[in-house]
């Protein structure tokens, strides 16, 4: 297993510890979210559990042991599929015919080296006026040990990642700066002390106070741990 595969193994089992934070998310997710959701990177399922209530939901990632997670998780429910996919990789034509009206990216793209190339695979995903949900990390100036351990190319500029957007061809809908009370935990933990890893007792911590915090407008804030993106592929003329 590869050191970022392992740091990613580790941060996840330690994110699913944080439900609170987790719920968050899915809650400002799911007013975009149609009834059929590809989620892309799922991971060991720490979103995905927030979405069972989908006519159809397909779990998918580049790690062959989280589908294996993935499918023990979930397992018993029909409308629930997890299967293989690298989306730096064109999508297979069974994964197309799906017609998802809704996909979830969360923490991935900047993951891959060509992300102009896997923001084009996501459009080719999407039925016609369908939605992408993307989560990104933000601003460039927090990267840090915690990035490169994680296997993370980049972090993102609201601009830049609006122009990767509308390169791939989608319609931004919306798009705002995510939980910017994280953003100071970050630069401490991962540029000035240089951990490996996002500390645990510290998410904890925040975990307690996210009941809190989800409630403080900050949306309209330049800044935030996360860049949230709200895309729609257009109507075929």
């Amino acid at each position: 297993m590869s050191k970022a595969i392992h740091s990613g193994h580790e941060t996840l089992q330690r994110f699913g510890a944080a439900r609170a934070y987790n719920a968050w998310i899915a809650d400002t997710l799911r007013p975009f979210a149609g009834r059929r959701v590809l989620e892309i990177g799922a991971g060991i399922g720490n979103l995905s559990e927030h979405f069972l209530d989908r006519e159809r939901l397909v779990l998918t990632d580049m790690e062959t042991h989280y589908i294996g997670a993935l499918r023990e998780r979930f397992s018993g429910q029909a409308h629930i599929h997890a299967l293989h996919y690298d989306v730096s990789e064109p999508p297979p034509a069974d994964l197309v015919a799906e017609r998802f009206d809704t996909i979830i990216c969360l923490n991935v793209i900047e993951h891959v080296q060509d992300d102009a190339a896997a923001l084009r695979h996501i459009i080719e995903l999407l039925q016609p006026g369908g939605r992408a949900l993307l989560l990104v990390p933000a601003h460039s100036w927090l990267y840090c040990k915690l990035d490169v351990n994680l296997g993370h190319f980049r972090r993102y500029h609201r601009v830049s990642f609006r122009e990767r957007l509308v390169a791939a061809g989608f319609v931004l809908e919306r798009d705002f700066y995510f939980n910017p009370a994280a953003i100071p935990g970050w630069f401490l933990f991962g540029k000035v002390i240089g951990h490996d890893l996002v500390a645990e007792r510290p998410l904890q911590g925040f975990d307690r106070l996210v009941p809190l915090l989800r409630w403080v407008p900050t949306r309209w804030l330049p800044f935030g741990i996360s860049l949230i993106a709200v895309a729609r592929r257009p109507l075929a003329p």
